[in-house]
C-alpha cells in the first residue's frame, strides 16, 4: 500500500490539513518547514495513525481529544 495523502482534523495545532504524497516507487517525500510549523506534529500523527491516538494523546491541546482525525488516501 502506497499513502497518496494524510488528512488531519483538530490534531495538534492543525484544524484542518491535508499533506499530499507521491506514493511513486523510488521516490522520498520530504517535508521542509520552519520552525514551530508542525514537523513534529505531523511524526507524531504517523505513529498515531500506525498504532492508535492514545487515552491521553498530547495532540489534543488545542482542540480536544474527542475531535481529533487521523485519516489516509492510499493506492
Amino acid at each position: 500500500m502506497r499513502l497518496t495523502s494524510l488528512v488531519l482534523k483538530n490534531y495538534g495545532n492543525f484544524n484542518a490539513v491535508t499533506v499530499t504524497l507521491d506514493p511513486r516507487p523510488g521516490v522520498v517525500n520530504l517535508i521542509v518547514a520552519p520552525n514551530g510549523a508542525g514537523k513534529s506534529v505531523l511524526r507524531g500523527a504517523f505513529a498515531d495513525l500506525l498504532f492508535g491516538i492514545g487515552g491521553q494523546s498530547p495532540m489534543g491541546f488545542q482542540f480536544g481529544y474527542a475531535g481529533m482525525r487521523i485519516s489516509v488516501q492510499a493506492l
